[in-house]
């Protein structure tokens, strides 16, 4: 390591956009191997240090958007849009164990106070191991009355597959569904 990781990211605020910039603040905080001991507050202070470096603006801004214990990027630039579109108050791979099973499963993101998580399907979601872990995961979900949305590359690149998404994750809010209710 040539440079600690904070000035890295403090550096790449001049060059990089404030989404990908948050992109990276939050993969120096991953939940399997973090760069960055401590967290945002880290973060924090290095800007109360460091006032020379450029790209201050930006790194004023994104200072507090990086979560710790994400797991991938695809996951932090889909909680970003959903913030964009007014979402807030995600919890980032919310832990939960299946009394059922005793199986222990992160949520990539999860918004407990609406009723919904939002699972990030990459290529590794075809793996048997993966997918059949992701079913027991939206099964134990559908107990707690919760509903899962799953989310895949296309649906952030395409204008109209988001819409489509956002258009059923906002029908769920507005409008919950009720197990056995009728």
């Amino acid at each position: 390591m040539c440079v600690h990781p904070l000035v890295a990211w403090e550096q790449m605020a001049e060059w990089i956009s404030l989404e990908e910039l948050v992109v990276l603040g939050d993969s120096l905080m991953r939940r399997q191997r973090s760069f960055v001991p401590g967290g945002v507050r880290r973060f924090e202070e290095i800007l109360e240090t460091d006032l020379n470096f450029r790209g201050r603006k930006a790194r004023m801004k994104a200072v507090s958007m990086p979560r710790s214990g994400t797991d991938s990027s695809q996951e932090t630039r889909l909680r970003l849009l959903m913030e964009r579109h007014g979402l807030t108050g995600a919890v980032v791979n919310m832990k939960t164990c299946d009394p059922v099973s005793g199986k222990v499963s992160y949520f990539d993101i999860a918004y407990p106070q609406y009723g919904f998580a939002l699972e990030y399907h990459g290529r590794q979601h075809g793996l048997h191991e993966t997918w059949t872990h992701d079913i027991d995961k939206v099964r134990f979900l559908f107990r707690q009355n919760m509903y899962v949305f799953g989310v895949k590359a296309e649906d952030m690149k395409k204008e109209r597959k988001m819409n489509e998404l956002l258009a059923t994750i906002f029908t769920q809010i507005s409008a919950p569904w009720l197990v056995g209710d009728e």
